[in-house]
C-alpha cells in the first residue's frame, strides 16, 4: 500500500475515534454515554458567525433563482478563509472547501473580484471541487471523506452548492432521499468539526419556504432565506436553534471587474439612515478589531503592521474612527499612541454581538 494512501487511512481512522472522546462506550465504539455532571461541564459552540451559525453546525442558504445565492455563499466561503468579517460580523477563520456543483464556469471572474474588491492578496485557503459529489451516494461521500482527510488543516465549512446536485437522481421531497443527505453531511461535521453550508432553492410560490422535504428544516441549526427589497436584496433568518434569529440583513450585488460583489447595506431594514453613518466596511472592521488588545496603545506604523491592510485603506480607516470617536491619539509620549475609546469598544462589542446593535438601534 503507497504510504500517502496509508496515513489518509489512518487520519481517517483518528477521526472517527477521537472526535469526541468518551470515558464510558458500547463495545462496538460508536456510542458513548455522557453523565449529568459531565454535561454541565460542556461549552455551548463558538459562532463561526457571530449571532448566525455555529461552528460545526448545519447551515441552509435559499432562495429562488437569480437572487444571488451563489455570491453569497462565495462571499461567505471568502470571508472566513481570510477572517474578514461577513455581513458586519466577526467569523471564526480556517480553510474552506467549495463543492460546485453546477460547474465552475464564472467562478474564476467572481473570485478575481471579491479579491480586488476585498485587496486580497496571495493564495486563499479556499478549495474547489469542481463536479458534483452525490452525498446521497455512498461511493462519493467516501471518495469525498478521503479527499478532505488528506488536507491540513482541517476545513472550518464545506459548502454545497447547490443541494440539487447533491442529490441527482434522487427527490428531495422524499423523506428518505432527504434523510440519507442529512446523514452524509452529519458524517462530514464529525469526522471534520467542521460546519456545512448547503445552498438550496425556495419554492415557487414563496421565496422564504424551501423546497423540499421538512427533514431538511428539522436538521439545520440555521436557515437563511434571501428575497428581493425594493432594489436590493434581503437576507433573513427563518431558523435559528443557537441564537435569536437575527433581522433583516439589506445587502445588493454590484458590478466590479467582470463579476459582481456582494455590498452589505444595512444590518435592521428601516433603520439604515442611523446606522449608515457608523457602518464600517470588512477591511475597516479589520483595522479597528486590530487595535482592541493595546490597552496602553499603539503607533502608527505597529497599528498598520498588525492590521495588514494597505496604507491608503489604513489612512482612510483611522480618519474614519477619529470622526465617530472610536480612537483617539495620544500625544504626549516620545511617539504618539492611538487608543482604543469607549465607543470604539461597543463598536467592537456590537461586532461580536450584533443583537445587541439592534436593540440599540430600536431604543
Amino acid at each position: 500500500m503507497p504510504p500517502e494512501l496509508l496515513a489518509t487511512l489512518t487520519k481517517v481512522g483518528k477521526l472517527f475515534s477521537t472526535r469526541y472522546p468518551s470515558p464510558v462506550t458500547s463495545p462496538h465504539g460508536r456510542l458513548s454515554l455522557i453523565d449529568d455532571a459531565e454535561l454541565a461541564t460542556r461549552k455551548p459552540p463558538n459562532a463561526l458567525i457571530a449571532g448566525m451559525i455555529p461552528e460545526g453546525g448545519l447551515a441552509v442558504l435559499y432562495g429562488e433563482s437569480g437572487l444571488g445565492k451563489s455570491f453569497l455563499a462565495l462571499d461567505l466561503a471568502y470571508s472566513i478563509a481570510t477572517n474578514i468579517p461577513w455581513m458586519n460580523r466577526a467569523v471564526a477563520p480556517g480553510p474552506v472547501i467549495y463543492i460546485a456543483g453546477e460547474g465552475i464556469g464564472g467562478l474564476p471572474k467572481r473570485t478575481a473580484a471579491w479579491k480586488d474588491a476585498h485587496e486580497a492578496k496571495g493564495p486563499i485557503e479556499v478549495h474547489f471541487i469542481s463536479d458534483p459529489v452525490l452525498l446521497t451516494v455512498e461511493s462519493d461521500v467516501s471518495e469525498l471523506t478521503m479527499l478532505l482527510a488528506s488536507l491540513e488543516p482541517e476545513p472550518q465549512l464545506i459548502v454545497v452548492d447547490t443541494l440539487a446536485r447533491a442529490m441527482a437522481g434522487a427527490d428531495d421531497s422524499s423523506g428518505k432521499d432527504m434523510g440519507n443527505l442529512i446523514q452524509a453531511v452529519d458524517r462530514l461535521r464529525t469526522m471534520f468539526g467542521c460546519a456545512v453550508l448547503l445552498v438550496h432553492h425556495s419554492t415557487k410560490k414563496e421565496g422564504r419556504v424551501e423546497r423540499g422535504s421538512s427533514q431538511l428544516r428539522g436538521a439545520a441549526d440555521s436557515m437563511m432565506s434571501v428575497t428581493t427589497h425594493g432594489s436590493s436584496l434581503k437576507l433573513s433568518s427563518e431558523k435559528s436553534k443557537d441564537y435569536e434569529p437575527f433581522d433583516d440583513i439589506e445587502f445588493s450585488l454590484e458590478l466590479h471587474l467582470d463579476s459582481c460583489v456582494t455590498v452589505y447595506r444595512s444590518d435592521v431594514i428601516g433603520q439604515s439612515s442611523i446606522s449608515r453613518k457608523s457602518r464600517l466596511t470588512p477591511k475597516e472592521i479589520v483595522v479597528l478589531l486590530a487595535i482592541e488588545t493595546f490597552d496602553n496603545g499603539i503607533t502608527h506604523a505597529g497599528w498598520r503592521n498588525v492590521s495588514g491592510v494597505s496604507n491608503g485603506l489604513f489612512n482612510k480607516a483611522i480618519k474614519k474612527f477619529g470622526a465617530l470617536g472610536y480612537v483617539v491619539k495620544d500625544t504626549a509620549g516620545p511617539s504618539d499612541l492611538y487608543l482604543l475609546t469607549e465607543e470604539g469598544r461597543a463598536a467592537i462589542e456590537s461586532i461580536r454581538n450584533p443583537r445587541q446593535l439592534q436593540l440599540d438601534l430600536r431604543s
